[in-house]
């Protein structure tokens, strides 16, 4: 017995039998696939639209910034050793786009000299070099008035307050003000920070910065760095904070400690995204065949 066959016609003509008889049907459903496809397009838009407000909230809470501190030792005090913030700029420039540190400095600040010295209010002093005067930039700072040191001003004894020391020794506006007095030395005020809101900046606000030479003059200020800021683009970040403590301390790269915000943050949320991503295109697959099964 000879096989039936359907000729192509034929078959077009069967598989559209339920759209020329059930066009109220057809219709409903055609309207349901389309509103399907419009509403995917819009969830991607909005999808992409949230990710990458997520990631840009992460990167004003500073996870594109690394910070190196003295580790812990059982043989003795760890530092960081003075060159080291020069080391990555130098051997990370390719890496790393900013690199800043500050130095402790061994001296108090008061208002007067008529204060004595053991009442500091807390007020932490600390130096920088040319070098570092990018150092505003990975730490999401900005000058309230006044202005930021220079070249220049890190040669004089000046000074710059953080907002909480300003407010502390009761500086509201610049030039009203006499200068301030650092162990036995005067001081000009040249500005006042804005308060740093990301973690890695908060020990700046109730601290003043002066500079590196003159700080190493009047107070035999110490060369070693007390922290180092580092900021790379997120996609080398993970790199660049594997590769840090070797450069900072080549000897002794477990001595020194590099903290960060979490940067799993940044996977879980684009992890999150794609996952709702997928599970709203299987929803809308899943739609599109019930409607296109509902007029077969």
């Amino acid at each position: 017995m000879a096989r039936s066959k359907l000729r192509a016609r034929d078959a077009l003509s069967l598989g559209t039998l339920g759209l020329r008889t059930r066009k109220g049907r057809t219709a409903m459903a055609a309207i349901g696939i389309a509103i399907g496809v419009a509403s995917l397009v819009a969830l991607v838009g909005i999808i992409n639209s949230g990710e990458a407000d997520a990631q840009r909230d992460l990167l004003e809470q500073g996870i594109d910034v690394l910070e190196l501190t003295p580790g812990t030792s059982f043989a003795d005090e760890p530092e960081l050793l003075p060159g080291a913030a020069a080391a990555i700029d130098t051997h990370m420039r390719d890496l790393v786009k900013v690199v800043a540190s500050i130095r402790r400095v061994p001296a108090t600040m008061r208002k007067t000299d008529l204060i004595p010295e053991v009442e500091t209010g807390g007020i932490r002093l600390f130096a920088v070099e040319a070098d570092d005067l990018d150092l505003l930039i990975p730490l999401r700072g900005g000058v309230a008035f006044g202005r930021f040191h220079d070249a220049a001003t890190v040669q004089v004894p000046t000074v710059v307050l953080g907002s909480d020391t300003a407010e502390v020794l009761g500086f509201d506006e610049l030039y009203a003000n006499p200068p301030v007095h650092i162990s036995g030395h005067e001081f000009a005020v040249i500005g006042v920070l804005r308060p740093f809101t990301i973690s890695q900046g908060l020990t700046l606000n109730r601290a003043a910065l002066i500079g590196f030479s003159v700080a190493e003059e009047l107070y035999d200020a110490d060369e070693n760095p007390e922290r180092i800021w580092v900021q790379a683009d997120l996609d080398v970040i993970e790199q660049v904070r594997q590769l840090l403590p070797r450069q900072a301390n080549p000897e002794a790269p477990g001595e020194v400690a590099v903290a960060s915000l979490d940067l799993q943050a940044r996977e879980i949320i684009s992890e999150n995204f794609e996952s709702l991503l997928s599970l709203l295109v299987g929803v809308i697959i899943v739609v599109g065949a019930i409607g296109v099964g509902n007029i077969m």
